[in-house]
């Protein structure tokens, strides 16, 4: 079932670099949802701005009357920046939940969420879902620069985090995908058929990381970020082509409704549009 009402800010934190962390008192949603699903946002009445805003859920979290609907973003535009300043009790138009959730990894399998700048958004959510299952969970989290690798304290303990910078200020001087590339080749042959890697960011990180994953013959889902108008599949803004299993094209899908997972080798990245 999906909400469609009003929900209240119980807090905002900034987090610098222009990411936040706004918390909502949304029970009938955050009881809901699962790990990749987002919700709709629009921060007020009118047409400024005429639509609402997508965000991945990153955190379930604890609140008065139930739990809470926390949304990990950055300020890129119109509609993030007037988010980034309301105050706690500001009322929001939220709906959700909306989308295909992440599928679960098989029992046994090494897990990476592999995250591109505020693509880490969808992964403590999932972290937290897997978090009893024994699976071995790692987060390679690449971004511009130190600044900008925000949310890590929103996972458990036991995930391995590893961390790749664009200058070098933290972590890996490189790309993200570099370190997937040397996790699945540290894997015996067995164990990297078996491997799932969740990925999400920016468009070339995801190309990228799609590549990797089929030169070492290794499994993985993406959630795919869009500019949408309704989130319900009817204003076909975010669609996205695709391919079939066996490469050819087979195609378009919206992401609201037939994503934002997508299986590795599906999507038809040099097709797409970067939002």
């Amino acid at each position: 079932m999906t909400f469609s009402g009003s929900v209240p800010l119980l807090a905002s934190e900034d987090l610098g670099g222009g990411n936040y962390l706004a918390i909502f008192d949304a029970p009938a949603i955050a009881s809901r949802i699962r790990p990749a699903q987002f919700v709709m946002v629009r921060v007020r009445e009118g047409t400024d701005p005429l639509l609402g805003r997508p965000f991945s859920v990153a955190r379930v979290g604890k609140g008065p009357h139930g739990p809470t609907v926390d949304l990990l973003y950055k300020v890129t535009g119109r509609g993030t920046a007037l988010l980034a300043e309301l105050r706690p009790g500001s009322p929001v138009g939220m709906v959700g939940p909306l989308g295909q959730p992440f599928p679960d990894p098989p029992g046994g399998a090494t897990v990476f969420m592999v995250a591109g700048g505020i693509g880490i958004a969808p992964f403590p959510l999932l972290s937290g879902h897997l978090d009893q299952s024994g699976r071995r969970l790692s987060l390679l989290y690449g971004a511009r620069g130190a600044g900008d690798l925000v949310g890590r304290d929103l996972f458990p303990a036991g995930v391995e985090i590893s961390t790749a910078t664009d200058d070098g200020s933290l972590g890996h001087h490189g790309f993200v995908t570099e370190l997937l590339d040397r996790a699945l080749a540290a894997l015996d042959p067995e164990e990297r058929r078996a491997a799932v890697s969740y990925v999400c960011g920016p468009t070339p990180m995801m190309a990228a990381a799609d590549a990797v994953l089929a030169r070492h013959g290794a499994g993985g889902h993406f959630s795919v970020e869009a500019f949408m108008g309704c989130g319900f599949g009817v204003c076909l803004s975010c669609v996205i082509p695709v391919r079939a299993p066996d490469g050819t094209p087979d195609g378009n899908r919206r992401i609201c409704v037939d994503g934002p997972t997508f299986p590795a080798g599906r999507v038809d990245w040099a097709g797409s549009v970067e939002p």
